[in-house]
């Protein structure tokens, strides 16, 4: 994985500080009985800022189905702004490091980005990100990014479950910058937030539809 710097995240050029944090820092956990990779503290402190500051210019949006709460800012109409041009490369670079050693999915690009915020009470009830069953369109979703944007002292509760797998998420691998990549049909859901605020980056990835 290239630690080159790549683009600005507000002028889309070189930068002085690189978009992951350093080798020492951050570090790839894998299980084989699980179907994820967690990268801890992969992305730099200073990324997740700049990308708050430029996302959160945008209005948030509340959802609430009975079953899930929490609120959200899509990006997929926003992306190509020039503060958010940088964001596809490296989420690509990540993805495609992670299914390349461990899932073998064929996956295409990066096609949707929504920042979700968690209050108290909030939460996302159990679901999986592809609907094969239902989707009309060409593509199916095929991986789930979940970028770690807030401080674990920041919050508590609002933790992940996961379904289909014995193994839980290491919450001790789960700080500000770490990355969660799973498959999208793989079930997980995030528990009442208690105190605090959660917010993360939710990255779809899309491929073919699966046969």
């Amino acid at each position: 994985m290239s630690n080159d710097p790549e683009y600005d995240a507000t002028e889309g050029g070189a930068i002085n500080y690189p978009h992951f944090g350093p080798d020492e820092d951050y570090h790839i956990i894998q299980y084989k009985k699980s179907p994820y990779v967690i990268y801890d503290k992969f992305f730099h402190p200073t990324l997740c800022d700049k990308l708050l500051n430029i996302v959160e210019e945008f209005p948030y949006k509340k959802f609430n189905n009975g079953k899930s709460r929490f609120e959200y800012i899509s990006l997929n109409e926003n992306i190509k702004r020039k503060g958010l041009r940088w964001l596809r490369r490296p989420l690509k670079e990540l993805v495609d490091d992670a299914n390349n050693t461990n899932f073998m999915i064929d996956i295409t690009s990066v096609e949707f980005l929504t920042l979700k915020k968690f209050h108290v009470g909030d939460h996302w009830h159990w679901h999986h990100d592809c609907d094969w069953w239902f989707n009309p369109l060409a593509f199916d979703k095929k991986i789930t990014l979940l970028m770690e944007l807030s401080d674990d002292s920041e919050y508590e509760g609002g933790e992940y479950g996961e379904y289909m797998s014995t193994i839980p998420f290491p919450k001790q691998h789960l700080n500000r910058g770490s990355v969660i990549v799973i498959p999208a049909y793989y079930y997980y859901n995030i528990s009442d937030i208690i105190k605090g605020c959660k917010k993360l980056l939710v990255v779809n990835v899309i491929g073919p539809k699966f046969r």
